[in-house]
């Protein structure tokens, strides 16, 4: 029967022991009887391990998301809309650009001036996208 060095009282179990060790005697000189199997210790580290991978790639996603991605200056992206505009434009008419502005968001604000009418368009910051008018929805 496990027996406690510091009072001398008996146990039926070590467990026993260890709880009266740590309530009564606040765990001095406690020692670790139960040993954890070592496939559990595998586990925990693949566990731990896969958790800080899938941390790095988080990060890298969001670094490449927002710190690498190619934005064109207004210019750039106006320039590349009206040339655009230009070349498809049906019947050959013109179009000349009145305004742009940038909208704080992914896309810049123009307004042109085709087939006697203000048009507002908007291109997307990375010179990919363009788009007639929107539609508020609030």
């Amino acid at each position: 029967m496990p027996e406690c060095e510091q009072c001398g009282r008996e146990f039926d179990t070590e467990r026993g022991l260890h709880v009266h060790q740590s309530q009564v005697h606040d765990g001095e000189d406690l020692e670790e009887t139960e040993e954890k199997p070592q496939g559990f210790l595998l586990q925990a580290d693949f566990w731990k391990l896969a958790t800080v991978i899938l941390a790095v790639l988080l990060v890298i996603m969001a670094a490449d998301m927002y710190l690498f991605d190619s934005h064109l200056s207004e210019e750039e992206a106006t320039t590349k809309a009206m040339d655009y505009l230009q070349e498809n434009i049906q019947g050959g008419a013109n179009a000349t650009l009145i305004s742009t502005s940038d909208t704080n968001s992914s896309v810049y604000q123009m307004r042109v001036r085709a087939m006697d009418q203000n048009i507002d368009m908007f291109v997307t910051k990375d010179g990919e996208y363009l788009f007639f008018n929107h539609a508020e929805m609030d």
